[in-house]
């Protein structure tokens, strides 16, 4: 055993101590920082797989559009914001 199942079984010594509900309530807030820190982890790993892999790979670049104003003149009224949602 490492020193983190060591930790990890003394925690559970303790734990089991605890009344029935206080001992749900740790359980539910370890996995909820571990989910959470897992979480971070995953991202951190993607952002550095990606920042990687574009050192190798060239992005093509995209300008993004809008409509126009002319479009967005065109259907000022609530009653009109259905054909505009259409119309982009």
């Amino acid at each position: 055993m490492d020193g983190i199942e060591l930790l990890m079984m003394g925690h559970a010594k303790t734990i089991k101590t605890f009344s029935a509900r206080r001992q749900a309530i740790a359980k539910n807030k370890i996995a909820k920082l571990i989910g959470e820190l897992e979480l971070e982890q995953i991202d951190e790993d993607t952002t550095t797989s990606s920042s990687s892999q574009s050192s190798h790979y060239s992005m093509p670049s995209v300008t993004p559009t809008s409509p126009t104003s002319s479009i967005i003149r065109n259907y000022d009224s609530a009653d009109n914001l259905d054909a505009m949602y259409y119309q982009l």
